[in-house]
């Protein structure tokens, strides 16, 4: 599921691979094009764009409007799958986590998939923003919270997080700054 707040527009994929729109105002409508093995998916901050992350397949990039194809880059992630939307010098990027069979993997691209850059991250680490968008990465272990700008290494003892901040590096994080 995706929440398109600006929209007030709800994207789910089904189980079956079927996306289907929800408009609090017109109701539902399943859009022309599905996906295969639905694990994940986000809506870009403008709501025009959506990525899918079809398990141990690939990612795909998509007009949020009907669900028609942009891109698609093969990136076969198997569980522990999450999205996240940040700003970039040239606009938004998307980082897409999880876990293959080698271990635990990060791909950045930029919003309209034209390059990437793939990175190894640490077990159980989760990405998310900070306060301006920009990237990061953390994880919980039973020496402490460990938080830092993605490509910075993870250091343990980091400074106080918050009860929320805690709770959402052990949930596998997927923040974006609120609009």
């Amino acid at each position: 599921m995706s929440w398109i707040g600006t929209q007030e527009r709800l994207l789910v994929a089904t189980e079956e691979g079927e996306l289907i729109e929800v408009d609090v105002v017109f109701g539902s409508r399943t859009l022309p094009h599905t996906v295969e093995d639905p694990a994940e998916m986000s809506c870009s901050p403008d709501g025009q764009k959506l990525v899918v992350v079809e398990r141990a397949k690939n990612i795909s990039l998509r007009r949020s409007s009907d669900g028609q194809k942009i891109a698609e880059l093969h990136f076969p992630l198997l569980s522990d799958i999450t999205i996240t939307w940040f700003k970039r010098n040239e606009g938004w990027g998307v980082a897409v986590a999880g876990d293959d069979l080698e271990g635990r993997k990060v791909v950045l691209l930029p919003d309209d998939f034209s390059k990437h850059k793939v990175a190894k991250i640490p077990p159980r680490a989760a990405i998310g923003v900070d306060a301006v968008g920009a990237l990061q990465y953390g994880r919980v272990t039973q020496e402490g919270v460990s938080i830092a700008s993605f490509g910075k290494p993870l250091a343990l003892g980091a400074p106080a997080v918050t009860a929320c901040g805690l709770a959402a590096a052990a949930c596998s994080w997927a923040w974006l700054k609120a609009a």
